[in-house]
């Protein structure tokens, strides 16, 4: 990140606690979120799965 010049890499390599971060806010999904993140991560493993048997 430091070599590209994009803002972050302090976060990235635990120099800066990210909730101290100018601007940061903290996010916590609710049941709902998790539940639809699952879904989708499953569909796609299913998914994967079908075009390595192919």
């Amino acid at each position: 990140m430091t070599l590209l010049s994009l803002p972050g890499s302090e976060l990235l390599d635990g120099g800066q606690d990210p909730a101290t971060a100018q601007g940061s806010t903290l996010v916590e999904p609710d049941d709902q979120q998790i539940a639809r993140f699952e879904r989708i991560v499953s569909d796609q493993a299913l998914h994967r799965a079908e075009l390595e048997d192919s």
